[in-house]
């Protein structure tokens, strides 16, 4: 469902990750991503790594010259070529949401990330943000105007169906 928001990512005290996304921003979705995503811990040391050696945050110039060669002289890009930039820059498209987060912890290679630092201020259009603090280690949803913060150790500790009761939602996804 087109429910908009963020995956928000926090490391020494800096947001490196600032993440639009399009699709399911709500507990049962896109918050039960980042928590199947931390219930490994394998994946944060990932994840920091990946925040360390391969994210690129490129110029509007830079991004630009990134989708020129997937964009029509009338400046649209048909479906195929949206799908070929999407699979070539995941990073960079709105279909991507949490699975930013592996993005980065799976790089080998640069990651281009563009923050988008305005959205989250949108209430009637963001309606979920998921922000994982590194430096506290903390995972913290806000949704339907309540806020919820989860230690990771209490995240490990818990199924996806209570993370979701929890932050007032049903789990609608296995």
């Amino acid at each position: 469902m087109g429910t908009r928001g963020i995956t928000k990512v926090i490391v020494n005290e800096t947001i490196a990750v600032s993440q639009y996304g399009q699709w399911d921003h709500y507990p049962s979705g896109q918050g039960t991503n980042v928590y199947h995503f931390l219930q490994d811990p394998a994946n944060v040391v990932a994840l920091r790594a990946g925040l360390a050696t391969h994210v690129w945050y490129p110029t509007d110039s830079e991004l630009e010259a990134l989708s020129r060669p997937y964009v029509k002289e009338n400046g649209m890009m048909t479906l195929e070529m949206g799908e070929k930039y999407s699979a070539d820059y995941p990073s960079l498209t709105r279909d991507t949401g949490a699975d930013i987060l592996r993005v980065i912890a799976n790089a080998e290679g640069l990651v281009p990330i563009y923050k988008d630092l305005m959205f989250e201020t949108e209430e009637l259009w963001c309606e979920g943000v998921y922000t994982i603090d590194l430096d506290a280690e903390t995972f913290t949803t806000k949704w339907d105007s309540e806020t919820y913060t989860f230690t990771f150790d209490e995240i490990r500790s818990m199924s996806a169906d209570e993370y979701a009761e929890k932050c007032g939602d049903k789990l609608v996804t296995a």
